[in-house]
């Protein structure tokens, strides 16, 4: 049985557009699947991914501009000893389907597809 997942982000409200997508990415992964770390509370378009045990391996998703069902995602992870970020970005792709998001997703924060055969 697939359960819904509920989002609660920061007292702004997000683009309904990346809510129904991180709403969906749940329903696809489980609700318990991920994290919600919104470290830019400012931007209603972007949203992280996290770990449930990691929070620095994380998948920012960023819908500004991008045209129907697409997304900017860039994948983070702890940060390089010698650079000067607090995360390391591990790639970046623009204009992405919900398919492509949702593949990304489950192959960087090791996710297991909770549904028999993946269906």
């Amino acid at each position: 049985m697939c359960q819904r997942v509920e989002i609660q982000i920061s007292g702004l409200v997000k683009d309904q557009g990346l809510l129904g997508a991180v709403a969906r990415l749940g329903d696809k992964w489980g609700g318990a699947a991920f994290d919600i770390v919104d470290h830019w509370e400012a931007n209603l378009n972007g949203i992280g991914l996290a770990r449930r045990d990691d929070h620095s391996v994380l998948v920012y998703v960023d819908n500004f501009g991008s045209l129907g069902d697409t997304y900017c995602v860039e994948l983070e992870g702890p940060p390089d000893p010698s650079g000067d970020l607090p995360y390391s970005s591990i790639a970046r792709y623009d204009s992405v389907s919900f398919e492509e998001l949702s593949h990304l997703v489950g192959q960087h924060l090791g996710l297991v597809d909770p549904r028999p055969n993946g269906r």
